[in-house]
């Protein structure tokens, strides 16, 4: 259930409040890593086409949220380009 607010707040970027709205549900949830509030931002951002964005995010973070962060997008990545080569092989 906090997972899914989680997600929709961090979806709207016309409010530029997101990601602190999402760290104060992480911080009434404990049992979630705030590292999940900057990879869910991430993914996003990479999903609109701001790789900068993204990047400039990972930039901004401390050193040991950075390498958190930095392993689960790429868990993501690994995972995300395994389905897209499943969708896009040649069936003959």
């Amino acid at each position: 259930m906090a997972r899914s607010l989680i997600k929709v707040i961090l979806a709207n970027f016309d409010e530029p409040g997101a990601v602190q709205d999402a760290l104060q549900v992480v911080g009434a949830y404990k049992h979630i890593p705030v590292s999940t509030v900057y990879t869910i931002r991430a993914r996003n951002l990479c999903h609109r086409g701001c790789v900068e964005d993204a990047c400039a995010l990972l930039r901004s973070l401390s050193r040991g949220l950075t390498v958190a962060v930095g392993l689960e997008l790429g868990v993501w990545a690994l995972e995300h380009c395994k389905d897209a080569a499943t969708y896009a092989a040649d069936p003959t």
